[in-house]
């Protein structure tokens, strides 16, 4: 069968992100993957996020290192490669049940930049229209050196956990636009 995106083989295993991020030189330096969930089903529960960082824990068992982020308009929780985690304690990781994330931070800091959140709530943001703010917000933080991001306070964490190392200069695809037709990816 042939492989998909990302080794993937095209049919079986389902895309089960939304944005996938290869960082600088050519993603050697680190990938990330990231979820959104969104819309009126409320708030992502600690089990959700544990199951979906479950499913995905064959992408962190790569010799590239790979950041797992699913965020809801208002937390963000970060699971980061194994490698990364030990090497930076700028941050103490803030474990919300053991195994689910590294790091929960809300999102709607971060965010703010990129919406005007007092005219459009994050919460009421559709899918598709917070997944155009994240893009953006991913977009910023992959062009913005670590001193412009120790700067903003909202994004001050992507620096002190290490994500920005595996992110910085990096590229942002769209994931789930993509469509498997006859074993084949199609983008």
């Amino acid at each position: 069968m042939e492989t998909g995106i990302y080794g993937f083989s095209a049919g079986v295993a389902p895309l089960l992100y939304d944005l996938w991020l290869d960082g600088g030189n050519g993603g050697l330096n680190g990938q990330l993957a990231l979820e959104i969930k969104a819309g009126r089903s409320g708030r992502l529960s600690t089990q959700e996020a544990a199951q979906w960082f479950d499913s995905l824990r064959s992408l962190q068992a790569g010799s590239v290192p790979v950041a797992l982020v699913i965020l809801d308009p208002w937390q963000l929780y970060l699971r980061l490669p194994v490698a990364l985690a030990r090497a930076d304690k700028r941050v103490e990781p803030v474990h919300v049940k053991e195994g689910l994330a590294d790091y929960v931070f809300e999102s709607a800091p971060s965010l703010a930049a990129f919406v005007d959140t007092a005219r459009l709530p994050l919460p009421t943001l559709r899918h598709d229209d917070l997944l155009l703010v994240v893009s953006s917000w991913l977009s910023f933080l992959m062009s913005a050196s670590a001193g412009q991001l120790a700067l903003r306070p909202a994004d001050a964490w992507i620096v002190e956990t290490g994500l920005h190392r595996l992110i910085a200069g990096g590229t942002l695809q769209e994931i789930k636009s993509q469509k498997v037709h006859g074993g084949h990816t199609v983008r």
